[in-house]
């Protein structure tokens, strides 16, 4: 049962291996979990049984999971808005990987790593799998082969993927791994040198993954989340948390290219950022359209917001004044035919809040919103308990903070969860809080 969990975990960017069976589709990710989950009911049924015979008897519902009613309205609200869709075909997949299947995971998750060391083997494992994704992102980087899109493949313009469909995935399956692994290496320090060095060059290999993808969501989601973890750490990390802040605040006060890097990143106006200026502002409209309380169904995003979509923009490359780049687009038309940059209809709108909102409702966002604040309330509760009772799991509870934190500020601008290998990870990530609440109060 444990060996097949780690070859779960270990696998979970194999979601990428479609195949259909008897006309059903599936994943390699997906048979894995069924043949886990069937193992897993072999070796348990009977004791499942008897649990719900005693709570039948005794009239009351014992709640043996965390996040055990979240999980409940969670399937309810996704269901809904299956029904919103229509029962469409796309809706049912999506809601079997995104939901169904990951709660699936993370009964298997709690009742699998339910112990102290299993957790770290799970993140060695995890280690291991970002190891190799980057060595792959490397080779990608350093030869331009493999890259699945020309334009990304170009020098000048070389972004990894590593067996990823485009860079974002990269970056944002290794943002939240960084922060558990920088967690992870500070509480194997002292108790196991060798898992300290995998999980250092795990950190280590997630970063440059990032930087070599080009993900600046990313990279500042990570950067953002250790900060506050160093600065939640203790009086010397503080230290270095308050130098490193009066460094770069120096840094981009002093240095007009960084100073205007910074301004036109935080103020959206480069061009990814106007592309979701747009996103937004479109998705906005769509659901303001009595779609508030529905939003567009699940899986309906694209096609709802068809109506509501601007085709294209004209994008200021040069950085001219307003007036003289309006000027320019009304007079000269080569000018303003290569300044015109069309807006695909992205699947989702690369916001968290409105991701789950256009697809799940406002209930199901706001249900979102409740579990990724109670988690990083607990996780921190969780790491000042266990530092009074110096227990190693403290640091790991520190980088599950981080590791969630950092979805959250990459998802300001990005599609966290709403993929199959993430949402696994987010559950994976609940299952190890889950038992750290065990461990740090002897219940749930």
């Amino acid at each position: 049962m444990f060996i097949l969990g780690l070859i779960f975990v270990a696998c979970l960017p194999l979601y990428l291996i479609r195949f259909s069976i008897f006309g059903f589709p599936t994943t390699v990710l997906e048979i894995l979990l069924l043949v886990w989950l069937a193992f897993w009911l072999k070796e348990n049924y009977q004791g499942i049984l008897t649990r719900l015979k005693q709570n039948f008897k005794k009239g009351q519902i014992k709640n043996p999971y965390p996040f055990s009613w979240e999980i409940i309205l969670l399937i309810l609200i996704s269901f809904s808005a299956v029904i919103t869709a229509h029962f469409s075909m796309s809706a049912l997949g999506l809601w079997r990987a995104y939901f169904i299947e990951p709660v699936i995971a993370f009964i298997l998750f709690f009742n699998t790593f339910n112990s102290k060391e299993k957790i770290y083997k799970a993140i060695s494992v995890l280690s291991f799998t970002t190891i190799v994704l980057g060595l792959v992102a490397a080779y990608q980087y350093l030869t331009g082969q493999f890259i699945p899109n020309e334009f990304w493949a170009q020098l000048s313009e070389r972004r990894a993927t590593s067996i990823f469909p485009y860079p974002n995935a990269l970056g944002l399956y290794m943002a939240p791994l960084a922060c558990l692994f920088a967690g992870s290496f500070v509480s194997s320090l002292r108790e196991n040198r060798r898992r300290a060095i995998l999980y250092g060059v795990g950190f280590f290999v997630a970063v440059i993954s990032i930087a070599l993808a080009r993900s600046e969501g990313a990279l500042i989601a990570v950067a953002a989340a250790l900060f506050i973890m160093l600065f939640l750490s203790n009086l010397k990390a503080r230290l270095v948390a308050f130098g490193l802040a009066v460094v770069i605040a120096l840094a981009t006060i002093f240095s007009l290219p960084l100073r205007a890097y910074s301004l036109e990143k935080l103020s959206l106006n480069d061009f990814s950022g106007q592309i979701r200026r747009f996103q937004w502002r479109e998705t906005l409209i769509m659901l303001n359209d009595n779609r508030i309380l529905t939003g567009a169904g699940l899986g309906q995003y694209q096609k709802i917001i068809t109506p509501y979509h601007q085709k294209g923009f004209f994008f200021n490359k040069e950085k001219m004044s307003n007036e003289e780049f309006v000027k320019k687009i009304k007079d000269d038309k080569v000018f303003r035919d290569s300044h015109w940059q069309p807006l695909e209809i992205y699947l989702y709108p690369h916001n968290i809040f409105l991701n789950f909102w256009s697809e799940l409702g406002l209930l199901g966002a706001l249900l979102f919103v409740w579990i990724i604040l109670r988690f990083l309330w607990q996780s921190i509760k969780n790491y000042f308990v266990l530092l009074k009772q110096k227990d190693t799991l403290a640091f790991i509870s520190l980088g599950l903070f981080g590791a969630i934190l950092a979805i959250v500020i990459q998802g300001l601008v990005d599609v966290p969860y709403l993929k199959n290998d993430l949402a696994m990870m987010f559950w994976l990530f609940i299952s190890f809080l889950g038992f750290i609440c065990v461990k740090s109060y002897k219940k749930l």
